[in-house]
């Protein structure tokens, strides 16, 4: 896989959507450490990225009539307190 980790999009792709640990991606690129796939993904803002896109689908999820994980919203401070 080489220095795959090094596009956004790709490590993108592997850690939120594949759901893939930084050691399981830093064994795709053959690294000894995850540190550097750790490092990437703070450059990139991955994380924040991540909890974006699961709030957005959350959200479309509460549009269709369903319910939405409601500690996923509190743990970020988002919708009514009052829960």
């Amino acid at each position: 896989m080489g220095k795959m980790y090094r596009s956004k999009d790709w490590l993108y792709n592997e850690y939120v959507i594949k759901n893939k640990t930084q050691k399981e991606i830093a064994n795709l690129c053959s690294l000894n450490s995850d540190s550097t796939i750790g490092n990437y993904i703070k450059k990139f803002n991955i994380k924040e990225d991540a909890i974006k896109t699961r709030l957005l689908a959350e959200l479309e999820y509460f549009k269709k009539g369903f319910e939405p994980n409601r500690h996923l919203f509190k743990q970020y401070g988002l919708g009514d307190n009052n829960e």
